[in-house]
């Protein structure tokens, strides 16, 4: 069985239920529908070859909003893909400066690569939180992460999109009886 199949022996998937509003005010649901965000990795590579490189911060700035509205442990937020996106761009156009601006290059592009792998790894955090809080069953390598960064991830994105996310059902709780209540037992 491979790190991307279901699991066979996982219980049949239940009724996904709407769950309340997050802290910030987004309305999670029980289950995440990741097809909404399916793309054809070769697109991506594709476009990163015309875009000069860009494209993979545009990717996880893209992709910011769906990964806060995932029920993670952790959030993209708006700073890291923000700086991520500006050190692409800048890096991009300082490389045409030519020589006297090679410091600078080096700066801006060591910069933008520190972060990107920052946020590639988040985005990898934020995947596997939400994967396991939804029993979809999914490894993501951290190796693959960061040698493959963006491809790796809308790779994952797409094999999770096939996967029915499994919400475990609600317990309810149990009225204490009458003979608990004297006895003072839960």
């Amino acid at each position: 069985m491979g790190d991307d199949e279901p699991n066979p022996y996982a219980p049949p998937a239940e009724p996904v239920l709407e769950r309340e509003t997050g802290g910030d005010g987004a309305r999670r649901s029980g289950a995440s529908d990741y097809s909404s965000e399916r793309r054809p990795v070769v697109l991506a590579i594709l476009l990163t070859l015309v875009t000069g490189g860009i494209y993979p911060a545009v990717w996880v700035y893209r992709r910011r909003s769906f990964l806060d509205s995932l029920d993670a442990s952790k959030r993209m937020g708006k700073t890291l893909p923000s700086f991520l996106l500006v050190a692409s761009v800048v890096s991009l156009l300082v490389a045409f400066g030519g020589k006297e601006t090679a410091s600078l290059q080096a700066l801006v592009s060591t910069g933008g690569t520190v972060a990107a792998i920052v946020a590639n790894f988040r985005v990898a955090d934020i995947l596997r939180s939400n994967a396991t809080r939804t029993g979809r069953f999914v490894q993501i390598s951290s190796l693959a992460t960061f040698f493959l960064g963006v491809y790796y991830l809308q790779y994952k994105i797409n094999r999770l999109a096939e996967i029915p996310a499994h919400v475990a059902k609600q317990t309810k709780k149990r009225k204490p009886r009458t003979a608990d209540l004297e006895t003072g037992e839960p």
